[in-house]
């Protein structure tokens, strides 16, 4: 599959006034998410827009995971993180999330001691596999245990 990116900042979405970036990046059996906050409501509108088609693509193409990224800052509104909780839920219900996600976040990012909790708690009680971590090649192995293929990362 060739590698094809996504971002919360297509024109598309200038309806939304969202706080926070979201890209998605198509890349073989792992999908690379990078989140740069802090984040709002809007943003987990539109992100949720574009992993509906993603996930879908995804999901068609085999088993897949998730390397999510945070950057610049992890802090999140109430509703935004109300709205992540929905997501996951949602798109776990529906059989399109992926064999897991691992989940970067640099301990000095603002808001992690707060948001980081909140974020696992969502995860656990949909049932998604998850993992945290401090650096991108441990999350990278994590993810890539979870595959049956071998495929080299970028």
């Amino acid at each position: 599959m060739p590698k094809i990116s996504y971002s919360t900042d297509a024109p598309a979405f200038a309806r939304f006034r969202a706080h926070g970036t979201i890209r998605l990046e198509m890349d073989g059996h792992r999908l690379r998410t990078t989140a740069t906050g802090p984040f709002n409501a809007e943003a987990l509108a539109a992100v949720a827009e574009l992993e509906a088609q993603v996930f879908a693509r995804m999901k068609a193409a085999g088993k897949w995971v998730e390397i999510l990224e945070f950057r610049h800052n992890l802090l999140a509104t109430a509703e935004a993180l109300e709205a992540f909780a929905r997501h996951v839920e949602r798109f776990r219900s529906k059989g399109l999330s992926p064999l897991g996600s691992a989940v970067v976040i640099d301990p000095s990012l603002e808001g992690e001691a707060i948001i980081r909790p909140q974020l696992a708690a969502a995860y656990a009680a949909a049932g998604w596999p998850c993992a945290f971590f401090t650096n991108m090649a441990d999350a990278e192995a994590w993810a890539d245990s979870l595959l049956d293929v071998t495929e080299p990362a970028r």
